[in-house]
């Protein structure tokens, strides 16, 4: 928008809250894919980086916004943030490696699920006891499945929420984030073998 570069640098140098309409612009970009596959890692930093800037300035009462995942965080809309890249990694696993499916969950349903969570989460669950079983037949998925297991257990035992406002889209995109990170980085199952691209245990 007009002067949000003129606003964005008095606020860097006056240490003030970023604009809500910076907020606005990064959490409707993190419904569009990166243009080329490969350069998702670094787009999807750049967006979110951009969300916990805004949130941690907000004012009067800035977000607290953790700096990697966070198991003890029971924000709801964090919660679903890391559930919904949960799903996606058992999408993936299901399809094994170098099968990436043409759409993804998140190439479909990132913009709702992020607006308006009760109106795809019963269906993604669903389809994701399907990318579970696949994925366990063919020696996958053991550690998208744990992690969904475990963020389930975190969310409070009420329905979905029908609609999240803008600070809460920010923080979907941040737990969305942290968690899909977590599984890159290196980790072993249950039979002592790494599942993270053959990195060292940790």
């Amino acid at each position: 928008p007009p002067g949000l570069a003129t606003v964005l640098f008095r606020a860097a140098v006056q240490g003030g809250a970023l604009p809500r309409s910076l907020l606005a612009a990064a959490v409707q970009r993190m419904r569009v894919p990166p243009r080329k596959k490969e350069d998702t890692p670094f787009v999807l930093r750049a967006r979110v980086a951009i969300i916990k800037a805004v949130l941690l300035r907000r004012r009067p009462s800035p977000v607290e916004v953790p700096m990697a995942l966070d198991d003890s965080n029971t924000q709801r809309a964090y919660l679903l943030g890391r559930l919904f890249a949960a799903l996606e990694r058992q999408q993936l696993d299901a399809a094994g490696k170098g099968h990436e499916p043409n759409a993804t969950i998140r190439d479909r349903y990132y913009g709702a699920a992020s607006s308006t969570p009760a109106a795809v989460f019963g269906r993604l669950l669903s389809l994701s006891m399907h990318h579970a079983s696949k994925a366990r037949r063919d020696g996958r998925g053991l550690r998208a499945e744990r992690a969904k297991e475990a963020i389930v257990s975190r969310l409070a035992a009420a329905p979905f929420p029908r609609t999240l406002g803008l600070e809460d889209q920010g923080l979907f995109a941040i737990g969305y984030y942290h968690q899909r990170e977590d599984f890159f980085a290196p980790k072993q199952d249950e039979q002592g073998q790494d599942d993270a691209n053959g990195g060292n245990p940790s």
